[in-house]
């Protein structure tokens, strides 16, 4: 069954004395036989490209940890590698890549890949954005010890079923009996421990052993037909690892890019902005002449109509029922108590009303005055009063002003 790669369009891998580079193709379950070589460090490639970070920079362990669950399994790979004396950060991060291969017994067998807090030097400074240890990126027979040459280095790969466990390298001059010796330190405690099979198949397809006097334990002998071995593959799982130098590249290549997209919108809002505020201003210009033009030809049309008006204004005391001042007076003397109060004054002027007179106390005009102003029949008028003053013969005067609104 074909699978999608997870876009990536090259691979550069360390293999042999130098590096390869593989185009990915959209969709393809193999991957293209024909690869181009380059000798030292590999060129830089586009940002979509995948690292094979060397084996000799990613330090590899496998751990029994003691929990089959899933929240419980970055804990306890920590405590674990603190146990094994190799580096633990305070949490399990994205520098440490954890695989889960197998479960027995309420333990876990985990593989972690702990990469490096920086860039090897031999690869600073190059546009790389997707990493993994090569190890995961080589096809590899199962339940089996794979040897293979980095650079300068050995890489000894031991795979459980199909899935890498612990791969483990030494340089490549070493002497035959420091090759035998490290083989055997790298299987022995493993097997020992229920890591790998007890019984493993050697291989060797690149044959980078070739004429060497390599002993295996257990009667076993190397292999090296190369089939498909080594060729590359795209990992099950991918890591999250970025050094911090290309961390800090691509969080500057994201401040740019929305620097731009923040200036390109800002730009066409401002444009936009531009746009409707000129098709605004000629819809109103529009506007305004077609008011203008009404404008006048209403104030020519209403001036026909002022003299008529300001007849009606003249006469409008005398024709409104309610404001005519024989009315007014009836309302006033209603509101007149059966004693005490005596009007002498009744002007009309416009709109205002002007009403004197005098009373037995203040008290009698105050209340006088309340009864006018909380009159239903007064509800047109606006009232005030100043306050009375005292005659000698002890009664009050008293003015009052209406307003009558509406005129």
């Amino acid at each position: 069954m074909k699978r999608a790669r997870i876009g990536f369009q090259r691979l550069v891998r360390p293999m042999g004395a130098g590096w390869e580079v593989w185009n990915l193709p959209d969709q393809s379950e193999s991957l293209p036989e024909n690869a181009s070589t380059h000798p030292g460090t590999p060129a830089a490639q586009d940002e979509s490209d995948l690292l094979a970070i060397p084996a000799r920079s990613v330090v590899s362990a496998a751990l029994w940890v003691p929990t089959v669950e899933a929240s419980e399994l970055d804990e306890a790979v920590r405590l674990e590698l603190e146990l094994s004396g190799l580096p633990a950060p305070k949490a399990v991060s994205s520098s440490i890549s954890l695989r889960t291969i197998t479960e027995e017994d309420g333990r876990t067998l985990v593989a972690c890949s702990l990469f490096p807090t920086e860039m090897p030097d031999t690869l600073g400074g190059l546009g790389f954005r997707h990493f993994e240890a090569s190890p995961h990126l080589v096809k590899l027979p199962e339940n089996a010890a794979t040897i293979w040459r980095e650079g300068d280095d050995l890489v000894l790969c031991l795979t459980r079923g199909k899935s890498v466990v612990v791969w483990e390298t030494l340089h490549a001059d070493a002497s035959d009996q420091e090759v035998c010796l490290w083989l055997r330190l790298a299987t022995t405690q493993l097997q020992a421990e229920r890591v790998i099979p007890r019984w493993l198949e050697w291989h060797d397809p690149a044959e980078v052993l070739a004429g060497r006097d390599i002993p295996i334990a257990q009667g076993g002998k190397w292999s090296t037909a190369r089939g498909e071995f080594l060729t590359p593959k795209l990992p099950e799982q991918r890591s999250a690892w970025q050094p911090p130098s290309t961390l800090q590249v691509i969080d500057q290549s994201q401040k740019k890019r929305k620097f731009r997209q923040l200036a390109f919108a800002s730009l066409a809002a401002y444009l936009l902005l531009i746009f409707v505020a000129i098709g605004y201003i000629g819809f109103m210009k529009v506007q305004a002449a077609l008011l203008e033009s009404e404008r006048d030809a209403l104030a020519a049309e209403v001036e026909t109509f002022a003299p008529v008006s300001r007849a009606w204004q003249l006469v409008a005391p005398t024709v409104e029922a309610e404001q005519f001042p024989l009315e007014i007076l009836l309302q006033l003397v209603t509101n007149m108590p059966d004693s005490g109060i005596r009007l002498t004054t009744l002007t009309m002027n416009d709109n205002e009303v002007l009403v004197e007179g005098e009373a037995a106390s203040v008290t009698l005009a105050s209340n006088f005055f309340d009864s006018i102003e909380n009159d239903e029949d007064f509800q047109y008028v606006t009232w005030e009063m100043p306050p009375p003053s005292l005659l000698p013969n002890n009664t009050a005067r008293f003015q009052m002003r209406g307003t009558i609104r509406g005129l």
